[in-house]
């Protein structure tokens, strides 16, 4: 399963950023169904050759979202203009999609407003995955 990691980005330090991206890498290894199939894409690591506007960043990532069957919304999403763009897209396409919430995931159902909680896949802490499992 490939999963699309959405958060906030413009506005904020770059840098933390990047290390939030991770955590959010882990907290989706750690509570999403069969972590050893699974491909986690973060927007911080697709080859972003061009402008460098808002525009052309969300039109590379939300190429990348399409060739995925997840998206993963990370904490603090709802005011990023992009994240909630990733996640109408997602909902569009009938993809997976699970939220950071309370220090877990829940799992938003198709069509169902109430979201399922999904338990750790293991008992040690979050861990940030291989760098070779993420794009």
């Amino acid at each position: 399963m490939k999963v699309y990691i959405a958060g906030a980005i413009t506005g904020y330090n770059l840098e933390e950023r990047r290390q939030a991206f991770l955590s959010g890498a882990a907290m989706a290894f750690n509570f999403l169904p069969e972590p050893n199939l699974m491909k986690v894409i973060n927007p911080m690591d697709l080859e972003h050759d061009h402008d460098k506007s808002w525009r052309s960043y969300m039109q590379e990532c939300i190429v990348a979202l399409t060739r995925c069957d997840a998206i993963f919304m990370m904490p603090c999403w709802s005011g990023s203009k992009g994240a909630n763009l990733e996640l109408k897209i997602a909902e569009g396409l009938g993809l997976k999609i699970y939220f950071a919430h309370d220090g877990g995931v829940v799992q938003r159902l198709k069509g169902d407003p109430i979201c399922k909680k999904l338990e750790p896949k293991h008992s040690e802490p979050l861990k940030v995955p291989d760098r070779e499992l993420m794009q």
